[in-house]
């Protein structure tokens, strides 16, 4: 049921039932009935009832309310018509950002029109509980030019569909109401306006008057009168009254100012005595604006005056404290000239107020025209800003500190001397400096100390040469130089062995240029210089007949120019006493310099260099050792056997560097059988190959002499339980009648080996024994026949055994990897080979042999 309230606001406040649905005609004279009675209205709520009640009521409109904008994106309830009392407790307030039809229109500054209670409820929920009885709901911001006043929401009883015609009169009703508003709220603000300036000349005791020029009427208002001590109906309203006043020797001065504001048609200011009727004498300061008549001659004359004796006391008591106070202290009007100059000022600038005031400041003060204090009195005067500098006084010797305060009628300008505090200060300056230097000098340190440590940190992992010494240039680039190139001594000459340049499209003309054009070992270059002196060389402002001598040929000279060198070191690095070779670090860019601090850098990273290098080079030699003492153990070649497919191969792990242990076999024996054999040693090393040579040799004697692979390998592990007690070794022995395919395996903690041919790739079952050196006693020997077709495949345990994966996976991995064709063996091994390092490589030696029975064999049994 509709809300009684709500349906009473659907007739009109001049008593006119309205029916719902007018035409064009009827709103347009609606329109005309609604701004005669907006013009009439005498506030806000009036306002609203005339939108209501003679507006909308047309379209059936039964509600509505005024919303005014606030500062802070807020919306403050003015005025409701049409809804219950207590319908819009809470919504007095509301925030632009409130999910709120008023909000959403201001927000968007767009009208919003909700055609049904369905539409409202939906857009916004927050309103679910107001049950107001209205369908239809419009909020339409209310705008007067680029000025946005509120918003007016207005509520319908039925449902719309705001058609053209009425979202054209619903707008148009909203502009008459946001002109209506408007003139309300400036209204209500001239009133305001009034209000305030005369509680503020009443609160300053100020008076007012109106002089008419011709006549010479005077009116007063109450407060003048009291400051001229008469009542208001004692004064005369004559002018003469007015000047028999004022004290005789101010007379003259008050008729200048008078006079200048009739000639100029302008203000009016004067500060004069006068004499009340008790014989009491005030100080008056009277400001005033004439204004001319038609004719253009002066008319007439409006101002204040107030009762400034109080103040002339103050000012009295203020500048009897400037004579005393310890700052110097003076001023100056806009025409630059001294008005005032108290006590220390005259000391400070060695002048008498006699000698400045009423002169020009800087025809007095010639020492400061065109400098610093000139310009600052300038920027005060022209920004009306306080402005305040330190300057040197040369007559005294000494720092002032000047303040200049802008003033209405000219410039305020305190003296204190500071040259103790700029002394103070200039000591603190220097304690911060040198914090500052002490800071910037352990930060350079700690940069040094990080670039140092990263550059031993790349050498570290990596025992080649060359890669040391590219590291090493490349880390110079661009932290020391602009291009580094690092030389080792071959012989009678310095041969480059990398080079970088910060131009990556430059580096390559570098290292050409240096391999092409190798430096000797003498005094005239500069790398030679260094070399030969064990010292550093630096050499600024390189020409070219130092490159001359360096490059004796004209194209690597005009190939170096073009590369740029403007400074050079050269620093020898040297490594047990031996002079290994020259880093040169070259400065090209204009501006830029090799500093102290970048020399002791680059010998500490030449050091760290020559150290790294010699490393390297002694990892070379025992890398030639341990590869010569390997081929010294393994077979040199593989036997030719009739019937049989051999290949082999030895892979080095691929971290470390030392020889491992492992090692294989393949030789006949007199009664023709063929022995293969694949072992490994524990442990790396010298020892380690030493020991594996040793079992090698006595499996080739223990062969011949016992009689199958299980004594073999028996009388092997008794051999290397008396030569090391503390070692053992893995081994499989496999010994073969090529002409019939029998033969014999046997297998001391070996992996066990593959069977090639017979479907797919599989280990052959057999659980291996004790490894050698663990146990003693007799092993289990295994029989087998190869067919024509048919192959083994030996290796050690580094094919299979890697970290962080199981050995399973990797043995299934091993017979995935034999699978296919073998007829041609060696791209059998190589082809598991492949598969197997596939990743993190081998981490430890590798051997690996294959044998295939070829399939032309005859398969006689003996």
């Amino acid at each position: 049921m509709q809300d009684p309230q709500v349906a009473s606001a659907t007739n009109g406040s001049d008593g006119a039932a309205v029916t719902p649905g007018e035409d064009d005609v009827s709103r347009l004279a609606r329109l005309r009935l609604v701004a005669t009675a907006a013009s009439k209205a005498k506030g806000i709520g009036d306002l609203l009832d005339v939108v209501v009640r003679q507006g909308v009521a047309g379209l059936d409109g039964c509600a509505g309310v005024l919303y005014l904008e606030e500062p802070g994106r807020e919306l403050h309830l003015r005025a409701s018509t049409g809804y219950p009392a207590d319908l819009l407790v809470g919504w007095e307030r509301v925030s632009l950002d409130d999910q709120l039809p008023v909000a959403v229109a201001a927000r968007t500054d767009a009208p919003l029109w909700l055609q049904s209670a369905t539409d409202r409820l939906s857009a916004f929920p927050a309103l679910a509980g107001m049950n107001s009885g209205t369908v239809s709901t419009v909020a339409i911001p209310l705008r007067v030019a680029d000025r946005r006043l509120g918003v007016l929401g207005v509520a319908f009883s039925q449902e719309h569909d705001f058609r053209t015609s009425e979202q054209l009169f619903l707008l148009t009703l909203a502009d008459l109401c946001a002109q209506a508003l408007d003139r309300l709220l400036e209204r209500a603000v001239g009133r305001s306006r009034a209000a305030r300036l005369e509680l503020a000349l009443a609160a300053a005791d100020v008076g007012s008057f109106e002089w008419h020029v011709p006549s010479g009427e005077v009116i007063w208002d109450a407060r003048l009168c009291r400051i001229f001590g008469l009542g208001q109906e004692e004064f005369d309203s004559r002018f003469e009254t007015f000047r028999a006043a004022v004290e005789p020797e101010d007379l003259n001065h008050l008729d200048s100012s008078i006079q200048h504001a009739i000639d100029s048609r302008g203000d009016f200011a004067a500060e004069y005595r006068i004499h009340r009727p008790d014989g009491e004498l005030r100080w008056v300061t009277a400001r005033g604006r004439l204004v001319p008549g038609t004719d253009g001659m002066a008319e007439r004359m409006f101002g204040t005056a107030v009762d400034s004796t109080d103040l002339r006391d103050s000012r009295d008591r203020v500048i009897r404290a400037l004579e005393h106070m310890a700052d110097a202290f003076f001023t100056v009007d806009r025409d630059w000239t001294f008005t005032y100059v108290n006590a220390e000022a005259e000391r400070l600038l060695e002048r008498s107020r006699e000698q400045l005031l009423g002169r020009n400041v800087w025809q007095e003060l010639p020492e400061a025209v065109g400098a610093a204090l000139h310009e600052q009195y300038d920027l005060a005067r022209s920004t009306g800003r306080p402005v305040i500098f330190v300057q040197y006084h040369p007559p005294l010797d000494r720092y002032l500190q000047v303040r200049v305060f802008p003033a209405p009628d000219g410039l305020l300008v305190y003296f204190t001397d500071v040259t103790d505090w700029r002394t103070q200060q200039a000591e603190r300056e220097e304690l911060r400096a040198a914090e500052t230097a002490a800071r910037n000098e352990a930060g350079a340190a700690r940069a040094r100390l990080t670039f140092l440590a990263e550059a031993s940190a790349e050498i570290a992992t990596t025992l080649d040469v060359r890669e040391v010494c590219r590291r090493l240039a490349h880390h110079a680039v661009p932290t020391i130089c602009d291009w580094s190139a690092i030389y080792l001594a071959e012989g009678d000459e310095l041969q480059r062995m990398a080079a970088t340049h910060a131009d990556p499209a430059q580096t390559a003309r570098l290292a050409t240029l240096l391999d092409v054009y190798p430096i000797p070992v003498d005094a005239e270059s500069l790398p030679g210089r260094a070399f030969l002196s064990r010292a550093a060389v630096l050499e600024r402002n390189i020409g070219p007949e130092v490159i001359a001598r360096t490059y004796p040929d004209p194209e690597a000279r005009e190939l170096i120019s073009a590369l740029g060198v403007r400074e050079v070191l050269a620093v020898p690095l040297v490594a047990a006493d031996t002079v290994l070779g020259v880093m040169v670090f070259v400065v090209a860019a204009p501006g830029r310099t090799i500093t102290n601090d970048d020399a002791a850098t680059a010998v500490e990273l030449s050091r760290r260099a020559a150290l790294a290098l010699d490393n390297a080079r002694l990892y070379a030699r025992h890398i030639s050792v341990a590869e010569a003492l390997q081929q010294a153990v393994l077979p040199e070649r593989l036997p030719a056997v009739p019937g049989l497919a051999l290949a082999a191969r030895y892979v080095p792990a691929t971290t470390g560097v030392d020889v491992g242990g492992d090692f294989y076999d393949v030789f006949r024996l007199p009664n023709g059988r063929t022995v293969l054999a694949v072992g490994d040693a524990a442990g790396h090393g010298l020892a380690a190959g030493a020991l594996m040579g040793q079992l090698r040799n006595a499996l080739r004697a223990y062969a011949v002499a016992q009689g199958g692979p299980g004594a073999t390998l028996e009388a092997l592990g008794a051999l290397l339980a008396a030569l090391e007690p503390d070692a053992f070794a893995t081994a499989i022995v496999v010994e073969i009648d090529p002409t019939t395919g029998e033969l014999a395996w046997c297998s001391a903690g070996h992996p066990p080996p593959v069977l090639l041919g017979r479907g797919e790739p599989h280990l052959l079952n057999g659980d291996p024994d004790a490894p050698l050196g663990v146990r003693a006693g007799a092993l289990v020997q295994h029989r087998l026949r190869l067919s024509p077709g048919e192959g083994l495949l030996l290796y050690t345990d580094g094919l299979v055994e890697r970290r962080r994966e199981s050995l399973s996976e990797r043995l299934a991995t091993l017979c995935e990897a034999a699978a296919g064709p073998y007829g041609e063996l060696d791209g059998l091994v190589d082809r598991v080979l492949a598969r197997m390092e596939e990743g993190s490589g081998f981490g430890d030696d590798v051997c690996l042999l294959a044998v295939h029975r070829q399939p032309d064999t005859d398969d006689r049994v003996p």
